[in-house]
């Protein structure tokens, strides 16, 4: 087994969907407060865990926090 904090980098895992012929993309990263990926779209679905802090989503023309744990 890997632990994620053993990992280089800000982005430390990588699944995108449509390389697999799937709906489902995920991406393990760990990012400083304030950063993180910029406003973007898919053609395909994405699922975000926040394991802590917060992170600010943009949804449509609606901006969600999601807290730890969401």
């Amino acid at each position: 087994m890997i632990a994620t904090s053993d990992l280089p980098g800000n982005l430390i895992g990588r699944f995108e969907g449509r390389d697999h012929n799937s709906s489902v993309s995920f991406f393990i990263g760990t990012f400083p407060s304030g950063t993180g990926p910029g406003l973007h779209r898919h053609p395909y679905d994405e699922t975000f865990i926040v394991e802590a802090g917060s992170a600010l989503f943009t949804i449509g023309d609606e901006e969600v926090e999601i807290a730890t744990g969401g």
